[in-house]
């Protein structure tokens, strides 16, 4: 009997994958084995490209901000992102802003609702000047 989910075959790890939303497979599976990145990647489900990530008002915080946006730098399909209403402090921020330095994909960017630090403001207008591909950015700083 297996003793982990590397050792279960693919077809329950379907199962698994076929019960949890793309937001999880994105933030919770990618990245955590190469075993694990070759089933998503083969993942018939996960072959539906979506293009708009709407994350709003999910309590993510710094930490899972940082895992986010680690795993988009490396998604070649998603053109919108949602990030309204999250606080992910001023360490998030910077994570942000580093993935906007990479990212050359995502065109719509709304951080309505989104607290930034001044410092990690300017970090963040730093990293929008460098991205080209940026052509919105909505945003409401409260």
């Amino acid at each position: 009997m297996p003793s982990s989910l590397l050792e279960l075959p693919i077809e329950l790890v379907y199962r698994i994958m076929d019960c949890l939303d793309q937001l999880t497979i994105l933030c919770s599976m990618r990245d955590v084995c190469m075993r694990l990145n070759t089933i998503i990647e083969i993942y018939n489900r996960n072959k539906e490209t979506f293009s708009t990530l709407d994350v709003k008002r999910q309590q993510i915080g710094a930490i899972g901000g940082r895992y986010f946006f680690d795993a988009l730098r490396t998604n070649t399909t998603i053109t919108t992102l949602c990030w309204h209403q999250n606080t992910i402090e001023a360490r998030g921020t910077q994570h942000l802003a580093h993935t906007l330095l990479d990212d050359m994909n995502t065109k719509t960017i709304n951080l309505d609702d989104y607290n930034i630090a001044p410092l990690r403001a300017e970090q963040l207008a730093d990293a929008l000047q460098t991205n080209t591909v940026i052509i919105n950015l909505f945003s409401f700083f409260l």
